[in-house]
């Protein structure tokens, strides 16, 4: 995925956030499905692992080839090897921070499962689902204005409008934490007892 998904960025940095979120919520209805496909039709967990590992791959492809056509960049055959050693370096120190992250975000049902029992497990992917589909929409939300304030700052004399546009966002994102959190706190048992049964 690190050989597309700086294209991802340039259509970022070009303020075309929608184009990303389109390609991964078209993603992930199709790969969501695939997915359920594997697991109610072939009964194959290893399936069920391939497509969830395809899914990142065809994302990072298609937002390579949206930008490549949208922009009209053109790879040159030219090689850079001083930046290429320093991209291997950077990859190398950022290898077991990715390793880490798999590990802390996708042993806790295994270990849950272990320990408590797997119908613990089922109780605790109930709440993760809403937790991630909340993070989700955040960092919709949040990620559509990132290139707007780096674009302002770049072209901008005055630092100082800017700054303070920034610090109201920071506060606006402060604030739809609390609110967010609170409300999932407050209806989290409600909602998960009136979705699937008490």
């Amino acid at each position: 995925s690190y050989l597309f998904c700086y294209k991802r960025i340039l259509i970022l940095a070009f303020e075309d956030v929608y184009v990303t979120n389109i390609i991964d919520i078209c993603c992930e209805i199709i790969f969501i499905t695939l997915e359920i496909i594997a697991i109610s039709v072939f009964h194959n967990f290893y399936y069920f692992m391939g497509i969830g590992s395809l899914k990142l791959i065809v994302q990072h492809m298609l937002g390579s080839h949206i930008c490549n056509k949208k922009y009209g960049i053109k790879t040159k055959a030219r090689r850079f090897h001083q930046e290429e050693k320093i991209i291997v370096a950077d990859m190398k120190d950022v290898a077991p921070l990715k390793i880490a992250t798999y590990i802390y975000g996708y042993t806790d049902n295994i270990l849950i499962s272990k320990f408590v029992g797997l119908s613990s497990v089922a109780l605790y992917s109930n709440y993760i689902l809403i937790v991630n589909a909340l993070l989700g929409v955040s960092t919709m939300l949040t990620n559509a204005v990132k290139a707007t304030f780096g674009l302002r700052l770049n072209s901008s004399e005055e630092k100082e409008p800017v700054s303070d546009r920034l610090d109201d966002y920071i506060f606006f994102q402060y604030i739809f934490s609390i609110i967010s959190t609170l409300s999932f706190y407050i209806l989290i048992d409600f909602f998960i007892s009136k979705w699937l049964g008490h």
